[in-house]
């Protein structure tokens, strides 16, 4: 009897070992959860967005600065983003009569040589209702969403997050619902 048992303790790990035999069907990994976009901020200037809880306190003298760390702040000055740093740059810049897409190409025209990347091919995108326009680019050290948005009569905002290269991708989604909450309002 005490061997009959061994054999089947043997064969039950066997087949434990081997899948046991049922559905061997993999599960997708979840997506990562989005942090609530709990705090807002709103420059002298205007620009308003949201952005998560625990990041450093925003500059918004003129236009928006905010970051979720001081090596965010370090690395956008050294051009070199240490991974799990986002900084986000927002401006109000004047229009003069451009079209939204000539405001984009003035905006980013020098920005990539700078960062030493190569901007991708510009793409109309949807913020709210609004038309917009966005790219991206990834260096060897800093990677870049660009983005601008329609302002008022007289300006547009540029949007302007620098994150590691590795993680433009993972970090799309965050970037896009921050963009989503940008307003601005003439003061």
């Amino acid at each position: 009897m005490r061997e009959k048992f061994a054999v089947l303790i043997v064969m039950a790990m066997f087949l434990a070992a081997c899948g046991g035999g049922g559905n061997n069907a993999t599960t997708p990994p979840e997506t990562a959860k989005l942090p609530e976009l709990t705090q807002s901020t709103t420059s002298d200037d205007g620009v308003t967005v949201r952005y998560p809880e625990g990041w450093m306190p925003p500059i918004t003298k003129i236009g928006i600065f905010v970051y979720n760390s001081k090596e965010a702040e370090t690395g956008v000055t050294l051009l070199s983003m240490p991974k799990g740093s986002i900084y986000i740059q927002i401006g109000k810049q004047p229009f003069a009569g451009k079209t939204l897409s000539e405001a984009f190409d003035f905006a980013y025209s020098q920005m990539p040589q700078m960062l030493k990347l190569t901007l991708g091919e510009k793409q109309t995108i949807k913020v709210g209702s609004a038309d917009a326009f966005k790219a991206v680019g990834k260096g060897e050290k800093i990677a870049l969403y660009a983005a601008v948005l329609p302002g008022d009569d007289e300006s547009y905002l540029s949007y302007s997050v620098y994150v590691h290269p590795d993680e433009l991708e993972t970090q799309t989604p965050l970037i896009e619902a921050i963009l989503a909450t940008v307003s601005y309002k003439k003061p």
